[in-house]
């Protein structure tokens, strides 16, 4: 359809002047009608006059999914002619319509006409809906390794909760919901994974991923944790005569149940350099807790965690 120009007299704030204002091309298609693809940059944004048009996308499923409508007196597609960003979508006639086709040409000539501060409000408009696109896209996660590793451990927890083994058969899905919900790009994700791989944290195969153990996962997010805080990780500042307690300790029933000076006099037997120190220490960490009468119980939750981050240390510091 040849453009058509239609000549207005306008007065703007500087001085009056006869403007070209270059009218928008109108289109009528009928339902049915696929206006633009996903993909294309079609550096325009349309105003619908009459009926309604949808933004499609195809599913995991392969089925149309419909992810919003555009009725009459909207507009759509604004940044594909503003920020020439391509379509993450289909663009349909879901009734027979009429829009407006706007491009940058008719855009430029009708905010000629427009007065100082209608421009100048308009500027500041694009310029915040950029900030905001900008801060949407922006992750907060500056530990990209933690934020992955809290994630994994968080779905193969609900995978175990349900009775069902950690495997995911689907990697790439399931790094684009982790990325979705980080902002960070999800290529970043797949260097972390196999950074996680390669400490032993989970398995995989072909585009699958196996999670065998979500505890060491969520001891390595601890650990990364106590980094960022300048705190201490416990495990990793034991001495050598408190990892003998605690590898004492683990040795006995886990329903062993002692006063102080019997479990002192245990761990002397094993370590002549144990003292009430090592007592406190241990029931400081929660490894030994108190139950009613004064008595010491072994807390074996406790008790395997501090074992398997001093196994797992090397992989846990990441020195491999």
């Amino acid at each position: 359809m040849a453009r058509q120009h239609v000549f207005l007299n306008v007065r703007t704030n500087s001085n009056s002047s006869c403007l070209n204002i270059i009218q928008p091309v109108r289109k009528s298609v009928p339902a049915g009608f696929s206006v633009f693809k996903t993909g294309e940059t079609p550096e325009v944004f349309l105003y619908l006059e009459s009926g309604e048009l949808e933004a499609v996308t195809i599913n995991q499923s392969g089925k149309e999914q419909v992810l919003f409508k555009v009725q009459e007196k909207e507009v759509v597609g604004v940044p594909t002619l503003i920020e020439k960003e391509p379509l993450a979508y289909d663009i349909k006639a879901s009734a027979d319509s009429t829009y407006l086709q706007i491009d940058e040409e008719c855009l430029a000539s009708a905010l000629k006409a427009s007065p100082v501060w209608l421009l100048a409000a308009t500027r500041q408009i694009v310029l915040h809906s950029k900030r905001a696109k900008a801060d949407i896209k922006k992750t907060l996660c500056k530990n990209k390794s933690r934020a992955l590793a809290a994630f994994l451990c968080m779905q193969a927890e609900v995978k175990i909760a349900n009775g069902e083994v950690a495997i995911f058969k689907d990697a790439r899905e399931l790094l684009r919901e982790c990325s979705w919900l980080s902002r960070i790009p999800q290529k970043d994700l797949v260097d972390e994974l196999i950074s996680l791989e390669r400490r032993h944290f989970l398995m995989r195969q072909e585009n699958s991923i196996g999670i065998q153990n979500p505890e060491l996962l969520k001891a390595y997010v601890d650990y990364q944790n106590s980094l960022e805080y300048g705190d201490d990780f416990a495990p990793f500042h034991l001495n050598l005569t408190e990892k003998r307690c605690l590898f004492c300790i683990a040795r006995q029933p886990s329903d062993t149940v002692l006063e102080a000076s019997v479990w002192l006099s245990l761990l002397k037997g094993n370590d002549k350099f144990a003292t009430v120190a090592e007592i406190i220490m241990l029931t400081n960490f929660g490894i030994l807790e108190k139950t009613e009468f004064g008595l010491l119980a072994i807390n074996k939750e406790k008790v395997d965690w501090f074992m398997m981050c001093l196994k797992h240390e090397a992989d846990i510091r990441g020195a491999i």
